[in-house]
């Protein structure tokens, strides 16, 4: 650390809502600085001409702006002030951590006065720092197939960006597709759910430029220099989705029935099922947890298309981003005895009432 360095120090009132907490004339008569000013609103356009002349004009060559939170505007600052380098300056933030959580203003003052000394100390320990320019992967991969990842899939699609769209469970659709009716603010009336969820599935499925794997999961995640490289285990569906034509044959001579998931436990399914009948990939499915491998559904399939020792395999994946579109859990009801769910017919969950209501549902609306 030089010991001549030049420290500008910029005091930012906030609009009042700094300065009517903090006295920064005493802020001002605590810091020993090259440059210390008091100013309005510095993230202003004004604000930035008034740092650059200052660092111009006092040969700056370490700036602190004591205003609002990073998060609001470290970005503003690092451009003002250009051309010194954006990691020679720090923010410190007087108004979420000082003025907005204080009343005395003498213990505000005090607390402010600290922070800027310690953003000093920093910037003068702080070294230029340059962007490093690197070759990134023009691939995406979107984890999660509900309707947020289906449309943030499709949207970089249209623009031309490769896309993996990564689902856990055996079909994409997520929640939307088990909605019975959602109100459309485009006809301000009430419509169904899967009849809103269709066109942009289709549209999906058609495009070139998305890669769809169900069944599937993010096991391991590395990143290196903008890249993220994945490893994405993809569980068997024991029916080859290329093979099925979804006739149903095999679920008709099926010796299992188990509470169906999709209908929220009001029906039952067989051990090989679709999940719903506008699901993709559009093939059946085998829940091996109840599966008991009587090799009926084998027998009854022309296409050949049921693998009962299917296996696991592991993917790998390397993109320039990730979005996360994972979704919600539905509240475990449990929790919360008082309401009388599963003692009293008549109490049920949201979900349960979009099961009920939904064409597609066990009581077909």
């Amino acid at each position: 650390m030089r010991d001549d360095l030049k420290v500008g120090v910029f005091l930012c009132e906030g609009g009042g809502n700094i300065s009517d907490i903090i006295d920064l004339d005493e802020v001002r008569d605590s810091l020993d600085v090259e440059f210390i000013g008091q100013f309005e609103n510095l993230c202003s356009l004004n604000g930035r001409k008034i740092i650059r002349d200052a660092i111009f004009d006092h040969d700056l060559d370490r700036v602190v702006i004591a205003a609002c939170s990073p998060i609001s505007h470290e970005k503003t600052f690092q451009d003002y002030v250009k051309p010194l380098n954006p990691y020679l300056m720090d923010m410190a933030n007087i108004r979420e951590q000082c003025s907005w959580v204080h009343s005395d203003k003498k213990k505000a003052t005090h607390k402010a006065v600290t922070l800027i000394k310690a953003s000093i100390e920093k910037v003068k320990q702080s070294d230029a720092v340059d962007p490093i320019y690197c070759q990134t992967p023009d691939e995406v991969a979107v984890i999660g197939g509900g309707i947020a990842g289906m449309n943030a899939a499709l949207s970089l699609a249209k623009q031309g960006t490769k896309v993996t769209l990564i689902e856990q469970s055996p079909s994409i659709g997520g929640h939307m597709a088990k909605i019975g009716k959602v109100f459309s603010p485009v006809k301000i009336a009430e419509e169904c759910g899967m009849c809103l969820l269709n066109p942009i599935l289709n549209e999906l499925v058609w495009n070139e430029n998305i890669t769809v794997l169900t069944n599937s999961k993010v096991i391991e995640s590395e990143r290196r220099a903008g890249t993220y490289n994945l490893i994405v285990e993809k569980s068997p569906r024991y029916v080859d989705t290329e093979r099925c034509i979804a006739c149903g044959n095999c679920a008709q001579v099926c010796e299992v029935d188990v509470a169906d998931d999709w209908n929220d436990g009001l029906s039952t399914r067989k051990a090989i099922y679709r999940p719903f009948g506008q699901s993709y990939p559009e093939s059946y499915v085998i829940d091996m947890d109840n599966c008991t491998k009587c090799s009926n559904c084998v027998k009854v399939c022309n296409m050949r298309a049921i693998k009962l020792r299917g296996r696991s395999e592991r993917i790998p994946l390397q993109v320039g981003s990730i979005i996360v579109a994972t979704g919600h859990k539905l509240f475990d009801m449990n929790k919360r005895p008082e309401y009388g769910y599963t003692r009293y017919d008549d109490v049920i969950t949201q979900s349960e009432l979009g099961r009920i209501t939904g064409v597609n549902g066990p009581t077909k609306g």
